[in-house]
This record gives structure tokens, sequence and C-alpha cells, in this order.
């Protein structure tokens, strides 16, 4: 993986290492909730009399003309000169990168304008606050000429007021000018940049010098010398990836460390080259290849097999391309964008088939926290047609065998909510199981029946009991029918799985002929034949068929359910449910209109009853499978219902 975006950053830089800053710039977007986004442009006057504001609308460009590459991380102290956060702008950037800057420098000579003249020192602050001593003196510049910042810098050295407290209220302030004087709300301003007397002082040399030196690049060893872990050439190295986005080791634990002794120059060691590379790589998958599969954040980062000809303009488009193939894959939707798409993507297939692999990294990202979830490394590109394919082949089956709707359509996106997981503060909790499944379904692994089982199950009693507010499951309707399109679902997945010939364990073999034990309906042997069921999932299939005919007679929340155990049913447990079946359908006069079904589903119940092959999750599953495939079989289609008065039929 790590070879992968540090190809990336050597196609994006083509060797030119001052481009490095250029390929660091993070988007910007033009447009937040149909609101055109805005950077608003703090223009000091080096006479030190006046302060402009003035505005511009984001484009394209922006992001590079203001050199936009993001914020300090977590706590670190801000040195940026463009920021998304206005309050850094008026307290801490500026003073603090003025003081890493030396004297002789241009930008240091202007900045030091800037904070004399405009800026208000509150005094000598210990720790951390120390970062927040000049603010933006908002009574000298006419933001708000009633707010008497003298008293407040005395209250800092009471210590009766933070020093941070009195940035956010200049923050605030000089928010509500900017939107009185421009007509600009927060919601509308998507970047704040510096200037002085009318120059972007983003874009002076030694600002782009600082941060190439400073902030961006490790310290390099001039007497470490040894093969760079990217290109294998023997280099000065640097084995520091706090900079870097992601976070290949964890640099302050010794567990991470060579035999445990803080030495992390075994780990990941790079050369000033390869470190740039990996770098801009980062900053193009951060920026392209990011996407997500329900809660999930995933970055697909491409690796070549061998050296390939293409130019930063090609990375992009080939970029779009791997973006758009794998949400072909993951969401039905996607599927159908990517088709309408594909032939502004035939260049990207064609030329370079068969020349890289894939990498899947999960991730979570919280502050300055970057945390590695699980990576699928090296799948064919194949592979998301081969999904995108399977699932095209599902919809068709569930719309043949149920009714017309895109809910049958298994792909990446719906797995995700057909695996309970719980849920914590919107953020995903104890999903390892599911990032399991993802990993085997990318990379070919066997899926085990028994464990799709139990999810399955668990996925039943979430409906069931309604346990939403803790899981990933939602419901806008009626439970009851929501359980049942999930089981149906449940059932196309299995399917989805074993075209993919993923699935290990479970008896799918035999094919049960429903005409041979006196149910003729064409569409319910159909079913039962490509889901492959055999004799005992056939006949719970069959006894969950009763079970909604009773509950429909019911109404509501249909009682006849409590007579199931959603952990499990045993065989002495479906004994005594088969005489229930029995006494409700004559209790409310339907067993005449269902007694083909319930003949058959009793003649496959005594055949394996004394030796019973299913166990007690697989029995409560395929009952509402059955039950669930009376529910959504198209309405107006008959279950082997007829209109003659038959005899009565006697269970025993």
């Amino acid at each position: 993986m790590i070879e992968g975006i540090a190809q990336i950053g050597e196609i994006l830089m083509a060797g030119d290492q001052s481009r490095y800053l250029d390929f660091l710039v993070k988007d910007l977007k033009a447009e937040v909730k149909n609101k055109k986004q805005h950077v608003a442009i703090m223009d000091f006057s080096s006479t030190g009399d006046q302060l402009k504001f003035y505005e511009e609308e984001i484009d394209d460009q922006t992001a590079h003309k203001y050199l936009w590459i993001g914020n300090a991380k977590g706590s670190d102290t801000q040195k940026r000169l463009s920021s998304d956060n206005l309050s850094y702008l008026v307290s801490q950037s500026i003073s603090s990168l003025k003081d890493e800057l030396n004297e002789d420098w241009e930008l240091w000579k202007k900045l030091d304008c800037i904070i004399n003249n405009y800026f208000l020192d509150l005094g000598d602050i210990p720790g951390q606050q120390r970062r927040y001593r000049y603010v933006l003196d908002i009574v000298k510049c006419g933001i708000n000429t009633e707010m008497n910042l003298y008293q407040q810098r005395e209250m800092v050295q009471n210590e009766d007021i933070s020093a941070k407290d009195v940035a956010q209220i200049v923050s605030d302030e000089t928010q509500k000018y900017i939107e009185s004087q421009r007509q600009l709300g927060d919601s509308e301003i998507g970047l704040y940049t510096v200037f002085l007397d009318g120059e972007n002082l983003a874009q002076s040399t030694d600002y782009k010098n600082f941060l190439m030196q400073e902030n961006l690049l490790p310290d390099f060893d001039d007497t470490y010398q040894a093969k760079c872990f990217v290109c294998h050439n023997e280099s000065n190295l640097s084995y520091d990836v706090a900079k870097l986005k992601f976070k290949y080791y964890i640099k302050d634990k010794i567990s991470f460390s060579s035999r445990f002794e803080k030495d992390f120059s075994k780990n990941f060691s790079f050369c000033k080259p390869c470190y740039m590379y990996l770098s801009a790589g980062e900053n193009f998958i951060q920026n392209k290849m990011k996407t997500a599969m329900g809660r999930f954040q995933v970055y697909v980062i491409p690796k070549f097999l061998f050296n390939v000809k293409m130019s930063s303009e090609d990375i992009d488009g080939f970029g779009d391309y791997v973006i758009f193939s794998f949400n072909a894959a993951k969401n039905f939707k996607g599927m159908n964008k990517f088709n309408g798409l594909l032939q502004s993507y035939l260049k990207y297939q064609e030329s370079y088939k068969n020349s890289y692999t894939l990498n899947f990294l999960f991730y979570q990202e919280n502050n300055s926290e970057f945390r590695i979830l699980r990576c699928v490394k090296d799948v064919n590109p194949i592979r998301l047609r081969t999904l995108t394919k399977t699932t095209n082949d599902i919809g068709i089956i569930g719309k043949k065998l149920l009714r017309e709707s895109n809910s049958w359509n298994i792909d990446l996106g719906k797995i995700y909510f057909l695996t309970p997981i719980r849920i914590s503060k919107g953020a995903p909790k104890a999903y390892k199981d599911l990032l399991v499944l993802y990993s085997n379904i990318l990379s070919g692994g066997e899926v085990s029946y028994y464990s799709m089982i139990r999810q399955f199950t668990e996925l039943i009693r979430i409906y069931k009991f309604e346990k939403f507010s803790i899981f990933n499951i939602n419901t806008e309707g009626n439970p009851l029918w929501e359980m049942s399109m999930a089981v149906m679902e449940c059932n196309l997945f299995m399917l989805y799985l074993r075209k993919l010939e993923l699935l290990k364990g479970g008896k799918y073999m035999s094919e049960v002929d429903l005409k041979s034990i006196g149910l003729d309906d064409d569409r319910m042997q159909e079913f039962v034949t490509e889901m492959g069921y055999d004799d005992t999932r056939t006949a719970m299939f069959l006894m969950g068929n009763l079970i909604r005919e009773i509950g429909y007679r019911q109404g509501g929340k249909e009682p006849i359910l409590e007579k199931l155990n959603y952990q499990g049913i045993d065989a002495r447990r479906l004994l005594r449910l088969t005489n229930e079946i029995f006494e409700k359908l004559k209790q409310y006069k339907v067993l005449k209109y269902n007694k083909s079904i319930f003949s058959a589903f009793k003649r496959l119940l005594d055949l394996y009853i004394n030796d019973w092959p299913l166990d007690d999750q697989e029995n409560v599953f395929y009952i509402l499978s059955g039950y669930s495939y009376r529910r959504q079989r198209a309405k107006g289609e008959s279950v082997n219902e007829t209109e003659e008065e038959q005899e009565e039929y006697d269970p025993q």
C-alpha cells in the first residue's frame, strides 16, 4: 500500500520537487448546501491605519492561490496564513508564524508590521494559553469600538478569563462585522486569508519555504544512511512519520519499535524524495480517492505492478475511474451512473488493464487521530466488475421471484445494513466481523454459512424487538413489513455469496420437487430451487408461509409470532408449534385454503424430525423466510389458495 501511495506522488510531481506544495493543497467546495462559498480576505495596510475586508468566490484555483493545505493537526499551534477557522487568524497564527521565521526574512518584517499595528498584546501568559497572547485589536480596527479589550486583558492577567476565550470573542465579533459589511454569513465562507497592502502573503517565497522546511518535511539525519523502504536506494533517511497523514506506526509507543528498544529506524525509513512522494500521494488520495460504505470511511489506493506512462492529468482521470468503478460495486445507483459514464472511462479501462491492484483502507478520523481499522490488500480490479455483475444478476432474480423493487440489488452498501453492528455517538462499534466480511468479499476469501445465519437471526431480533437506536439498522415504517423485506434480502445475500463461490458450509445440494409432495405452485417451486433449499429448509419455509396466513387473519402485530422463540427453536418446539399452527388454521377457518401447504410441510417434517439436521437458529431463519416470502410476494399472486371447499386435515 505504501508503495502505491508513493507511486501516485511520483507521477504527480514528475520528478520536480519544487511542485511539492502544489500537491498538498486541499480541495475547496465552491458550493455547500446550495450556498456559494467565498474566500474572506483580511487586507492590512502597512501604514497601520486601515484593515479592509473583501471576498472572492471560490473556484477550482482558489485552494492553490491561497495555498490551503489544511490547519495544523490537533493541539498543535496554528501557523497557517490561510485557514477555514477565523479564530486562528485573529489570534495565534500570525504571531506564531512570525516567531518561527528569521528576522531578516521579508515575511517576518511584514508579519511584525501587522502584529505591531493591528494586534493587542494580552501580556505574558504561561503554558498552552501563550499562543493566544496576541489578538486582533477590534477596537482600533473599527470592528467593535464599544468593546473594552483593555479590560479583557486585565481579566486575563487576573485569571478571571482565559486568553483563548478572549480570542473567541474577538473572532465572533469579527465574523459579525464581516457579515454586516459584506453580507456574508459564516456558512458562506470556506476560507479566510491574510493580505498586506494587497499582497497575498500565502504566495510569498518565505512562507512556502517555511511550510516545506518546518511544517511538512521531517529532519533527515546526515549520519544515518540505509536503504529507503520505498525505492530501496541507499540514502540519508528519516523514520519520523509524525507529519504524514496516514500513521504507519505510533512513534511514542515502545511496542511499535524494533525489538522494543525505542529504535524506529528499522520500521519505515524514507529518503527525502520518497517522503515527498508519500506526502503528495496521501493528499491526492484524501482529495480524490475517498468514499464510504455505510458509516465506514474508505480510501481506495491503487498500486501499479510495473512502471506506467501516466501524466498528472492522467492520474486525476484514472482516480475518477477507480472510484466510479468501486461505487458501481458498492451501490446500485452508482452502477447506473457508472454505466452512463462508461464510454468516457474506456481509455483508463483499456490502457491500464492488468497493470494495477487496489488496496482498500477502512479508517476512522477524529481530530488529530487517524486510526486504520482494516486494510484489504492487492485486490484485482476485475473483482469489482464481478461484484457489479453479481449485484445486477441478483436484482433480476429478486424481481422475478418476488416483486419489482430495487431492494433486491445486493451490493456492498446494502450488506452494511444486513450486518448488525452497534453504534455509539454515530460511529460503528464492534465492527470487526463486518470488516472481515467485506475483506472476504473483495479478496475472494471464504464466508461461513453459519456465521451468516447467526448474523441474520440477530438482524431479525433487532426488527422484532425494535432495537434500532443502538444498531446500524433503521426503520421508517412498519417494523414487521421491513423485517420481512430484510429477511428476503438476507436470502438473496446468501445467493450472492454462493454465486461468488464464497460460502462455506450449509447444505445446498438437494432439489425439492414441491409437486411430488402435493404442492402445485410454480413460483414457490422456483424460489426454493433458486435459493437451494433442501427438504428441511423447505419444511421450515412452508411453516413460515402458514404462520403468515394466521398472522394476516390476526392483524396488528400478529400474535402468532409470539409463539416463536427468536433466540432459537429446537425440534421438540417445532412439533408443538406444528399443532398450534394446525389449530389456528382451523380456528380462522383457513385450513381449507392452505391444506396443500400444510400437508407438504408435515410430510417433510415427519421424514426428518427424529434426526433433525438444522440447528435452532437455522430453524428461526427459514421459518421467517417463508413468512417473509408470503408478505413480499407480489400483490395479487395467490399462494396455492383455492376457493373450493375441502375436508379438514388432521395432522395427528
